[in-house]
């Protein structure tokens, strides 16, 4: 009887975990040291500093582009992010604070470093990308690519229920 009320129970667990509502991509906010950003939510319309825009997975949406037209960066809902150099920069340290990363960052990865790009989680909203731009060599044709980790609500419920699971098989067992 037991195990039927257990199992009836991790059932509805289940059922509850999965159909929590989907989070909607985050918002994510740029903050440049110097110069502006047009931002996929207005079009490209007006460039602003601070500037933000909601991540779209579509193909050729590029989340924000500079206002001199020589660095564009796209975000995707899995993490993933590209850093397009279409022109070398003045000589400096440019750095750019991205935010509202949905307040879950756990870790950055990064193969940039050797062009002169350096990627820092700052907190668990934001990243900050300096560039170097003494040593900073744009490629227009291939993107820096990099991963901000988030994880997943419904992985952790799951998890959750795998470990209840096993706590009532050794129950059953003893």
């Amino acid at each position: 009887m037991l195990t039927r009320k257990f199992s009836a129970f991790v059932l509805g667990l289940a059922a509850l975990t999965l159909t929590l509502p989907a989070q909607a991509a985050p918002t994510v906010t740029v903050t440049a040291s110097s110069g502006s950003f047009y931002s996929l939510a207005d079009g490209y319309s007006a460039a602003t500093n601070p500037a933000s825009s909601a991540i779209s997975d579509a193909f050729g949406d590029v989340e924000f582009l500079s206002d001199d037209f020589n660095l564009a960066f796209d975000f995707r809902s899995d993490g993933s992010f590209d850093v397009y150099g279409l022109a070398a920069l003045a000589s400096g340290v440019y750095d750019f604070d991205f935010s509202d990363l949905a307040g879950r960052l756990i870790s950055a990865d990064w193969d940039g470093a050797a062009a002169g790009l350096t990627l820092t989680v700052l907190d668990a909203d934001s990243l900050r990308l300096s560039i170097d731009g003494r040593v900073f060599t744009p490629d227009a044709n291939t993107p820096f690519s990099g991963r901000f980790a988030l994880p997943e609500p419904a992985g952790l419920g799951l998890l959750a229920l795998g470990a209840l699971a096993l706590v009532q098989r050794r129950r059953t067992a003893a």
